[in-house]
Protein backbone atom coordinates (compact mmCIF):
# COMPACT_ATOMS: atom_id res chain seq x y z
CA UNK A 1 0.00 0.00 0.00
CA UNK A 2 1.68 3.08 -1.20
CA UNK A 3 0.97 6.45 0.30
CA UNK A 4 -1.33 5.20 3.05
CA UNK A 5 0.11 4.47 6.46
CA UNK A 6 -0.56 0.96 7.63
CA UNK A 7 -1.23 1.61 11.28
CA UNK A 8 -3.78 -0.54 13.11
CA UNK A 9 -4.33 2.18 15.70
CA UNK A 10 -5.55 4.57 13.02
CA UNK A 11 -8.18 2.19 11.68
CA UNK A 12 -11.31 1.82 13.80
CA UNK A 13 -12.21 -1.60 15.06
CA UNK A 14 -15.00 -3.15 12.96
CA UNK A 15 -16.99 -4.29 16.02
CA UNK A 16 -16.79 -0.79 17.55
CA UNK A 17 -17.97 0.72 14.26
CA UNK A 18 -20.86 -1.79 14.14
CA UNK A 19 -21.82 -0.96 17.73
CA UNK A 20 -21.81 2.77 16.94
CA UNK A 21 -23.97 2.15 13.88
CA UNK A 22 -26.47 0.12 15.90
CA UNK A 23 -26.58 2.77 18.63
CA UNK A 24 -27.12 5.54 16.06
CA UNK A 25 -29.92 3.53 14.42
CA UNK A 26 -31.59 2.98 17.79
CA UNK A 27 -31.38 6.70 18.65
CA UNK A 28 -32.79 7.62 15.25
CA UNK A 29 -35.69 5.18 15.63
CA UNK A 30 -36.41 6.37 19.16
CA UNK A 31 -36.41 10.02 18.12
CA UNK A 32 -38.91 9.28 15.33
CA UNK A 33 -41.44 7.73 17.70
CA UNK A 34 -43.91 9.86 19.60
CA UNK A 35 -45.20 9.07 23.06
CA UNK A 36 -48.15 7.38 21.35
CA UNK A 37 -45.85 5.29 19.11
CA UNK A 38 -46.24 1.57 18.69
CA UNK A 39 -43.96 0.62 21.56
CA UNK A 40 -45.51 2.91 24.16
CA UNK A 41 -49.17 2.69 23.06
CA UNK A 42 -49.85 -0.50 25.00
CA UNK A 43 -48.21 0.89 28.16
CA UNK A 44 -50.10 4.16 27.83
CA UNK A 45 -53.44 2.37 27.42
CA UNK A 46 -52.66 0.20 30.44
CA UNK A 47 -51.88 3.29 32.53
CA UNK A 48 -55.09 4.99 31.41
CA UNK A 49 -57.24 1.94 32.09
CA UNK A 50 -55.66 1.48 35.53
CA UNK A 51 -55.33 5.06 36.78
CA UNK A 52 -58.53 6.77 35.67
CA UNK A 53 -60.99 4.10 36.85
CA UNK A 54 -59.22 4.05 40.21
CA UNK A 55 -59.44 7.83 40.45
CA UNK A 56 -63.08 7.63 39.37
CA UNK A 57 -63.95 5.20 42.17
CA UNK A 58 -62.36 7.48 44.76
CA UNK A 59 -64.11 10.54 43.29
CA UNK A 60 -67.47 8.78 43.49
CA UNK A 61 -66.77 8.00 47.15
CA UNK A 62 -65.58 11.59 47.71
CA UNK A 63 -68.82 12.95 46.24
CA UNK A 64 -70.71 11.68 49.30
CA UNK A 65 -68.83 14.19 51.46
CA UNK A 66 -67.04 16.63 49.16
CA UNK A 67 -65.84 19.05 51.84
CA UNK A 68 -64.08 16.26 53.73
CA UNK A 69 -62.49 15.08 50.48
CA UNK A 70 -61.75 18.50 49.02
CA UNK A 71 -58.04 17.85 48.47
CA UNK A 72 -58.75 14.84 46.23
CA UNK A 73 -61.34 16.79 44.24
CA UNK A 74 -59.08 19.85 43.87
CA UNK A 75 -56.17 17.60 42.91
CA UNK A 76 -58.34 16.17 40.13
CA UNK A 77 -59.36 19.66 38.98
CA UNK A 78 -55.81 20.99 38.85
CA UNK A 79 -54.18 17.84 37.47
CA UNK A 80 -56.79 17.77 34.69
CA UNK A 81 -56.04 21.41 33.82
CA UNK A 82 -52.27 20.81 33.81
CA UNK A 83 -52.55 17.55 31.85
CA UNK A 84 -54.90 19.16 29.31
CA UNK A 85 -52.59 22.17 29.00
CA UNK A 86 -49.53 20.02 28.35
CA UNK A 87 -51.42 17.96 25.79
CA UNK A 88 -52.64 21.16 24.12
CA UNK A 89 -49.07 22.47 23.73
CA UNK A 90 -47.94 19.09 22.40
CA UNK A 91 -50.81 19.11 19.89
CA UNK A 92 -49.78 22.54 18.65
CA UNK A 93 -46.11 21.57 18.33
CA UNK A 94 -46.57 18.05 16.93
CA UNK A 95 -49.19 17.55 14.24
CA UNK A 96 -49.45 13.83 15.06
CA UNK A 97 -50.95 14.80 18.45
CA UNK A 98 -53.61 17.11 16.98
CA UNK A 99 -56.22 14.35 17.11
CA UNK A 100 -56.19 14.81 20.90
CA UNK A 101 -57.82 18.21 20.40
CA UNK A 102 -61.03 16.39 19.47
CA UNK A 103 -61.40 14.23 22.56
CA UNK A 104 -58.75 14.01 25.25
CA UNK A 105 -57.99 17.70 25.69
CA UNK A 106 -61.59 18.99 25.82
CA UNK A 107 -62.49 16.03 28.04
CA UNK A 108 -59.86 16.96 30.61
CA UNK A 109 -60.99 20.59 30.67
CA UNK A 110 -64.65 19.55 30.95
CA UNK A 111 -63.87 17.26 33.91
CA UNK A 112 -61.98 20.10 35.61
CA UNK A 113 -64.80 22.58 35.02
CA UNK A 114 -67.59 20.24 36.16
CA UNK A 115 -65.76 19.30 39.36
CA UNK A 116 -64.96 22.96 40.07
CA UNK A 117 -68.58 23.98 39.43
CA UNK A 118 -70.06 21.21 41.59
CA UNK A 119 -67.61 21.62 44.46
CA UNK A 120 -69.31 23.33 47.42
CA UNK A 121 -67.71 26.69 48.02
CA UNK A 122 -68.29 26.84 51.79
CA UNK A 123 -69.87 25.08 54.69
CA UNK A 124 -73.44 26.21 55.28
CA UNK A 125 -74.14 26.97 58.91
CA UNK A 126 -77.22 25.32 60.31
Amino acid sequence: MRGAPHNKRMQPDKSARDARTLAADARRKQSQETIWGETSAARTKAQIFESFPTLGVFLIRAAKDPLSNASLIWFTVWSSIVHGGIMFVQAIVDETDRINMLGDIPGLFIVAFVLWYLMPKSIELQ
